[in-house]
């Protein structure tokens, strides 16, 4: 509920990429970490939680990037986009 809210708090903003990575990563995932640390997370919640998370980042039209571009960095061609399902795996090792 809370993530939904930040995210349709800053898509009324003119942001470019970088700034729609920076807030999912600032805003978004910031707040699931700590309870998804604690918890398992069930397949269907976190591909929910992808699935808002992109929606937000391309303001709900299709992807024009492969996502696995997405998550590289800067001098691969992506825009170093945190994967949830790797993040989400390793919060569990941890």
């Amino acid at each position: 509920m809370k993530l939904r809210h930040w995210l349709d708090m800053w898509r009324a903003g003119d942001l470019t990429l970088f700034g729609r990575v920076l807030i999912i990563k600032s805003l978004g995932l910031s707040q699931i970490i700590h309870s998804v640390s604690n918890i398992e997370v069930p397949d269907s919640i976190a591909g929910a939680m992808r699935k808002k998370l992109f929606t937000f980042k391309w303001k709900n039209k299709k992807d024009r990037i492969k996502r696995t571009t997405l998550y590289q960095n800067l001098e691969k061609g992506g825009l170093r986009m945190t994967d949830v399902d790797l993040m989400f795996r390793s919060l569990r090792l941890a």
